[in-house]
Protein backbone atom coordinates (compact mmCIF):
# COMPACT_ATOMS: atom_id res chain seq x y z
CA UNK A 1 0.00 0.00 0.00
CA UNK A 2 1.47 3.44 -1.12
CA UNK A 3 1.53 6.41 1.52
CA UNK A 4 -0.92 8.79 1.48
CA UNK A 5 1.10 11.78 2.96
CA UNK A 6 4.09 13.37 1.33
CA UNK A 7 6.48 16.11 2.71
CA UNK A 8 6.17 19.84 2.04
CA UNK A 9 9.36 20.83 0.25
CA UNK A 10 10.44 17.33 -1.50
CA UNK A 11 7.51 15.59 -1.43
CA UNK A 12 8.79 12.43 0.16
CA UNK A 13 6.27 9.59 1.43
CA UNK A 14 4.93 9.74 4.64
CA UNK A 15 3.22 7.16 6.31
CA UNK A 16 -0.11 7.92 8.31
CA UNK A 17 -1.33 5.21 11.30
CA UNK A 18 -3.30 3.53 8.85
CA UNK A 19 -1.07 2.88 6.29
CA UNK A 20 1.19 -0.43 5.56
CA UNK A 21 4.80 0.05 4.51
CA UNK A 22 6.09 -0.73 1.42
CA UNK A 23 10.10 -0.41 2.21
CA UNK A 24 11.27 -1.19 -1.17
CA UNK A 25 9.12 0.75 -3.51
CA UNK A 26 8.34 3.75 -1.09
CA UNK A 27 11.87 4.39 0.06
CA UNK A 28 13.66 3.28 -2.68
CA UNK A 29 11.35 6.59 -3.93
CA UNK A 30 12.25 8.34 -1.11
CA UNK A 31 16.15 8.40 -1.80
CA UNK A 32 16.34 8.27 -5.36
CA UNK A 33 14.42 11.95 -4.75
CA UNK A 34 16.82 13.04 -2.15
CA UNK A 35 19.93 12.00 -4.28
CA UNK A 36 18.66 14.27 -7.00
CA UNK A 37 18.14 16.95 -4.68
CA UNK A 38 21.13 16.64 -3.02
CA UNK A 39 22.86 16.64 -6.84
CA UNK A 40 21.29 19.57 -7.56
CA UNK A 41 21.51 21.19 -4.97
CA UNK A 42 25.85 20.53 -5.30
CA UNK A 43 25.51 21.73 -8.79
CA UNK A 44 23.44 24.55 -7.90
CA UNK A 45 26.25 25.44 -4.65
CA UNK A 46 29.14 24.95 -7.42
CA UNK A 47 27.18 27.23 -10.39
CA UNK A 48 27.17 29.68 -7.29
CA UNK A 49 31.23 29.44 -5.91
CA UNK A 50 31.96 30.33 -9.46
CA UNK A 51 29.45 33.05 -9.47
CA UNK A 52 31.11 34.36 -6.31
CA UNK A 53 34.76 34.28 -8.05
CA UNK A 54 33.27 36.25 -10.77
CA UNK A 55 30.99 38.82 -8.53
CA UNK A 56 34.63 39.06 -6.88
CA UNK A 57 36.17 40.09 -10.10
CA UNK A 58 33.83 42.29 -10.68
CA UNK A 59 33.87 44.16 -7.82
CA UNK A 60 37.46 44.29 -8.02
CA UNK A 61 37.00 46.42 -11.19
CA UNK A 62 34.20 48.25 -9.90
CA UNK A 63 36.38 49.61 -7.03
CA UNK A 64 39.29 50.82 -9.40
CA UNK A 65 36.45 51.94 -11.45
CA UNK A 66 35.45 53.91 -8.22
CA UNK A 67 38.73 55.28 -6.91
CA UNK A 68 39.26 56.61 -10.85
CA UNK A 69 35.57 58.45 -10.48
CA UNK A 70 37.25 59.54 -6.76
CA UNK A 71 40.22 61.34 -8.67
CA UNK A 72 37.86 62.74 -11.43
CA UNK A 73 35.57 63.99 -8.92
CA UNK A 74 38.65 65.71 -7.04
CA UNK A 75 39.64 66.68 -10.25
CA UNK A 76 36.25 68.71 -11.59
CA UNK A 77 35.86 70.10 -7.61
CA UNK A 78 39.13 71.92 -8.68
CA UNK A 79 38.38 72.82 -11.92
CA UNK A 80 34.84 73.98 -10.61
CA UNK A 81 36.13 76.06 -7.82
CA UNK A 82 38.50 78.02 -10.75
CA UNK A 83 35.49 78.50 -13.31
CA UNK A 84 33.88 80.18 -10.26
CA UNK A 85 36.68 82.44 -9.67
CA UNK A 86 36.85 82.88 -13.42
CA UNK A 87 32.99 83.64 -12.98
CA UNK A 88 33.57 85.95 -10.03
CA UNK A 89 36.12 87.97 -11.84
CA UNK A 90 33.94 88.60 -15.29
CA UNK A 91 31.50 89.82 -12.77
CA UNK A 92 33.66 92.13 -11.65
CA UNK A 93 34.59 93.28 -14.94
CA UNK A 94 31.21 93.54 -16.41
CA UNK A 95 30.31 95.73 -13.57
CA UNK A 96 33.60 98.09 -14.38
CA UNK A 97 32.75 97.99 -18.12
CA UNK A 98 28.86 98.69 -17.21
CA UNK A 99 30.38 102.15 -15.41
CA UNK A 100 32.78 102.15 -18.85
CA UNK A 101 30.02 101.91 -21.31
CA UNK A 102 28.12 104.65 -19.65
CA UNK A 103 31.03 106.83 -19.68
CA UNK A 104 31.53 106.19 -23.71
CA UNK A 105 27.98 105.85 -24.43
CA UNK A 106 28.49 110.01 -22.61
CA UNK A 107 30.83 110.97 -24.94
CA UNK A 108 29.55 109.56 -27.79
CA UNK A 109 26.63 112.31 -26.86
CA UNK A 110 28.90 114.61 -27.12
CA UNK A 111 30.78 113.59 -30.29
CA UNK A 112 27.11 113.24 -32.03
CA UNK A 113 26.90 117.25 -31.53
CA UNK A 114 29.92 118.18 -32.45
CA UNK A 115 29.80 116.34 -36.10
CA UNK A 116 26.21 117.75 -36.50
CA UNK A 117 28.08 121.02 -35.96
CA UNK A 118 31.51 120.14 -38.26
CA UNK A 119 28.18 119.26 -40.81
CA UNK A 120 26.53 122.44 -40.62
CA UNK A 121 30.00 123.76 -41.19
CA UNK A 122 31.06 121.57 -44.03
CA UNK A 123 27.72 122.21 -46.10
CA UNK A 124 29.19 125.95 -45.97
CA UNK A 125 32.41 125.03 -46.82
CA UNK A 126 31.32 122.97 -49.74
CA UNK A 127 29.87 126.20 -51.61
CA UNK A 128 33.02 128.02 -51.13
CA UNK A 129 34.81 125.22 -52.53
CA UNK A 130 32.53 125.13 -55.32
CA UNK A 131 33.91 129.13 -56.01
CA UNK A 132 37.51 128.30 -55.18
CA UNK A 133 36.56 125.60 -58.30
CA UNK A 134 35.64 127.73 -60.20
CA UNK A 135 38.51 130.66 -60.06
CA UNK A 136 41.26 127.71 -59.66
CA UNK A 137 39.87 126.86 -63.16
CA UNK A 138 40.65 130.66 -64.40
CA UNK A 139 43.94 130.32 -62.45
CA UNK A 140 44.71 127.25 -64.72
CA UNK A 141 43.89 128.75 -68.05
CA UNK A 142 46.55 132.01 -67.04
CA UNK A 143 49.45 129.54 -65.96
CA UNK A 144 48.75 127.81 -69.29
CA UNK A 145 49.07 130.97 -71.11
CA UNK A 146 52.08 131.68 -69.08
CA UNK A 147 54.04 128.36 -69.54
CA UNK A 148 53.79 128.77 -73.17
CA UNK A 149 55.00 132.40 -72.77
CA UNK A 150 57.91 131.66 -71.12
CA UNK A 151 58.49 128.70 -73.11
CA UNK A 152 58.90 130.66 -75.87
CA UNK A 153 60.95 132.75 -73.91
CA UNK A 154 63.71 130.01 -73.59
CA UNK A 155 63.34 128.85 -77.11
CA UNK A 156 64.79 132.37 -77.73
CA UNK A 157 67.03 132.18 -74.54
CA UNK A 158 68.61 128.53 -76.10
CA UNK A 159 69.15 130.08 -79.10
CA UNK A 160 71.81 133.01 -78.10
CA UNK A 161 75.36 132.46 -76.99
CA UNK A 162 76.30 133.32 -74.15
CA UNK A 163 78.55 136.62 -73.49
CA UNK A 164 81.11 134.16 -72.74
CA UNK A 165 80.75 131.50 -74.30
CA UNK A 166 83.91 129.21 -74.63
CA UNK A 167 83.34 125.59 -73.71
CA UNK A 168 85.20 122.31 -74.59
CA UNK A 169 82.13 120.81 -76.81
CA UNK A 170 80.98 122.18 -80.24
CA UNK A 171 77.78 123.42 -78.11
CA UNK A 172 77.52 126.95 -80.15
CA UNK A 173 78.37 125.93 -83.83
CA UNK A 174 81.85 124.28 -84.86
CA UNK A 175 83.29 126.17 -87.48
CA UNK A 176 85.21 124.27 -90.88
CA UNK A 177 86.11 124.97 -94.39
CA UNK A 178 82.50 126.39 -95.17
CA UNK A 179 80.95 127.57 -92.06
CA UNK A 180 82.37 130.50 -89.70
CA UNK A 181 82.23 129.28 -85.93
CA UNK A 182 84.19 128.39 -82.65
CA UNK A 183 88.06 126.85 -83.60
CA UNK A 184 89.72 125.06 -80.62
CA UNK A 185 93.31 126.12 -80.65
CA UNK A 186 96.52 124.21 -80.40
CA UNK A 187 100.21 124.82 -80.27
CA UNK A 188 100.65 122.01 -81.73
CA UNK A 189 100.57 121.71 -85.76
CA UNK A 190 99.32 119.09 -87.26
CA UNK A 191 97.40 117.61 -90.12
CA UNK A 192 94.02 117.60 -88.90
CA UNK A 193 91.59 118.77 -91.05
CA UNK A 194 89.32 121.61 -91.11
CA UNK A 195 86.07 119.90 -90.35
CA UNK A 196 87.85 119.53 -86.87
CA UNK A 197 87.22 122.64 -85.95
CA UNK A 198 90.84 123.00 -84.78
CA UNK A 199 93.50 125.94 -85.36
CA UNK A 200 97.34 126.04 -84.98
CA UNK A 201 98.40 129.22 -82.88
CA UNK A 202 101.62 131.04 -83.94
CA UNK A 203 103.33 129.70 -81.23
CA UNK A 204 102.56 125.89 -82.89
CA UNK A 205 103.04 127.47 -86.37
CA UNK A 206 106.52 128.64 -85.41
CA UNK A 207 106.99 125.55 -83.92
CA UNK A 208 106.18 123.94 -87.48
CA UNK A 209 108.60 125.72 -88.82
CA UNK A 210 111.55 125.14 -87.01
CA UNK A 211 110.70 121.14 -87.11
CA UNK A 212 111.08 121.57 -90.75
CA UNK A 213 113.68 123.75 -91.05
CA UNK A 214 115.80 122.30 -87.93
CA UNK A 215 117.45 118.69 -89.25
CA UNK A 216 118.43 115.89 -86.89
CA UNK A 217 122.43 115.78 -87.29
CA UNK A 218 123.69 112.54 -87.66
CA UNK A 219 127.70 111.73 -86.89
CA UNK A 220 128.87 109.62 -89.95
CA UNK A 221 130.65 105.83 -89.01
CA UNK A 222 134.21 105.41 -89.73
CA UNK A 223 133.93 104.46 -93.32
CA UNK A 224 135.07 101.15 -95.78
CA UNK A 225 137.96 102.63 -96.60
CA UNK A 226 140.23 105.78 -96.01
CA UNK A 227 139.43 107.99 -93.24
CA UNK A 228 137.96 111.15 -92.51
CA UNK A 229 139.36 114.65 -92.93
CA UNK A 230 138.78 118.12 -90.94
CA UNK A 231 136.53 116.37 -88.63
CA UNK A 232 133.58 116.67 -91.88
CA UNK A 233 131.05 113.45 -90.98
CA UNK A 234 127.97 114.38 -90.96
CA UNK A 235 124.47 113.93 -92.38
CA UNK A 236 121.84 116.22 -91.75
CA UNK A 237 118.24 114.42 -91.87
CA UNK A 238 115.10 116.56 -92.60
CA UNK A 239 112.20 113.94 -92.04
CA UNK A 240 109.69 116.23 -92.42
CA UNK A 241 110.74 117.18 -96.15
CA UNK A 242 112.38 113.61 -96.96
CA UNK A 243 115.50 114.72 -97.34
CA UNK A 244 119.11 114.29 -96.60
CA UNK A 245 121.78 116.39 -97.12
CA UNK A 246 125.79 115.26 -96.67
CA UNK A 247 128.66 117.07 -95.29
CA UNK A 248 131.75 114.95 -95.44
CA UNK A 249 135.49 115.03 -96.37
CA UNK A 250 136.82 111.50 -97.39
CA UNK A 251 140.66 111.02 -97.69
CA UNK A 252 141.65 107.31 -99.59
CA UNK A 253 144.69 105.82 -100.74
CA UNK A 254 144.96 107.36 -103.93
CA UNK A 255 145.47 104.07 -105.30
CA UNK A 256 143.70 100.69 -105.49
CA UNK A 257 141.02 102.28 -104.26
CA UNK A 258 138.01 99.87 -103.83
CA UNK A 259 135.39 100.89 -106.38
CA UNK A 260 132.66 102.06 -103.54
CA UNK A 261 133.59 103.15 -100.28
CA UNK A 262 130.68 102.38 -98.00
CA UNK A 263 130.31 105.67 -95.75
CA UNK A 264 126.59 104.87 -93.86
CA UNK A 265 123.52 102.67 -93.64
CA UNK A 266 120.34 103.88 -94.34
CA UNK A 267 118.85 102.75 -90.74
CA UNK A 268 121.71 104.42 -89.39
CA UNK A 269 120.13 108.07 -90.51
CA UNK A 270 116.69 106.60 -89.61
CA UNK A 271 115.53 106.50 -93.60
CA UNK A 272 114.08 103.74 -95.12
CA UNK A 273 116.17 101.33 -97.81
CA UNK A 274 115.15 102.00 -101.05
CA UNK A 275 113.51 99.14 -103.33
CA UNK A 276 116.11 99.17 -106.20
CA UNK A 277 119.62 100.89 -106.34
CA UNK A 278 119.97 104.48 -106.82
CA UNK A 279 122.82 106.75 -107.84
CA UNK A 280 123.40 109.66 -106.57
CA UNK A 281 124.72 111.84 -109.89
CA UNK A 282 126.85 114.84 -109.25
CA UNK A 283 126.97 114.63 -105.81
CA UNK A 284 130.71 114.58 -105.00
CA UNK A 285 133.56 116.27 -105.39
CA UNK A 286 136.78 114.18 -106.37
CA UNK A 287 140.51 115.32 -106.41
CA UNK A 288 143.43 112.65 -107.71
CA UNK A 289 146.09 114.28 -105.69
CA UNK A 290 143.90 115.92 -102.47
CA UNK A 291 142.52 119.60 -102.91
CA UNK A 292 145.17 121.14 -104.59
CA UNK A 293 145.12 117.93 -107.49
CA UNK A 294 142.94 117.74 -110.36
CA UNK A 295 139.21 117.81 -109.69
CA UNK A 296 136.28 115.61 -111.16
CA UNK A 297 132.65 115.22 -110.11
CA UNK A 298 131.84 112.00 -108.31
CA UNK A 299 128.88 109.89 -107.75
CA UNK A 300 127.03 108.33 -104.96
CA UNK A 301 124.87 105.46 -104.28
CA UNK A 302 122.06 103.78 -102.10
CA UNK A 303 121.90 99.86 -102.43
CA UNK A 304 118.88 98.08 -101.51
CA UNK A 305 120.66 96.60 -98.33
CA UNK A 306 120.54 100.24 -97.36
CA UNK A 307 124.47 100.87 -98.22
CA UNK A 308 125.44 104.20 -98.78
CA UNK A 309 128.25 104.57 -101.04
CA UNK A 310 130.86 107.24 -102.87
CA UNK A 311 132.82 106.21 -105.64
CA UNK A 312 136.44 105.03 -104.88
CA UNK A 313 137.47 105.73 -108.62
CA UNK A 314 136.26 106.51 -111.96
CA UNK A 315 137.65 105.87 -115.68
CA UNK A 316 139.26 108.53 -118.24
CA UNK A 317 139.00 106.60 -121.26
CA UNK A 318 140.40 103.30 -120.45
CA UNK A 319 142.21 104.20 -117.66
CA UNK A 320 141.26 104.42 -113.89
CA UNK A 321 141.64 107.12 -111.99
CA UNK A 322 141.88 106.70 -108.39
CA UNK A 323 140.76 109.42 -105.96
CA UNK A 324 142.22 110.45 -103.03
CA UNK A 325 140.10 113.12 -102.15
CA UNK A 326 136.12 112.70 -102.02
CA UNK A 327 134.10 115.81 -100.47
CA UNK A 328 130.45 116.03 -100.60
CA UNK A 329 128.71 118.53 -102.88
CA UNK A 330 125.99 120.30 -100.53
CA UNK A 331 122.82 119.34 -102.16
CA UNK A 332 119.60 117.91 -100.76
CA UNK A 333 118.86 114.67 -101.88
CA UNK A 334 114.94 113.36 -101.72
CA UNK A 335 114.31 110.41 -100.54
CA UNK A 336 110.38 110.44 -100.44
CA UNK A 337 110.33 108.00 -103.41
CA UNK A 338 112.29 105.28 -102.25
Amino acid sequence: MMATEYTPNYNLDLYASADKPNLRDQYNAAMGKIDTQMKKSADDVTNANANVLTLQTQVTEAQKDISALESTVETHGTQITDVQKTADDALSLAKTNEGDIADTQADVTSLTGRVTAVEGAAKKNETGIASLDTRMDAAEGNITEAQNDIDGLQTAVNEKAPINHASTANTYGQGSSTNFGHLKVTDTAGETAASTGTATSPKGVQNAIKEWLTPTIVQLPNPSAGSWAQGLRQCAVYKKWKMIKFTFNLTLPGSNNPEYVTIAKCSQLGIPNPSSDRTLYATARAYTAGVNGQAYIGNMSVTTNGDIRADGWNTLGTSKVHWQQVTSIQVMIDYSTW
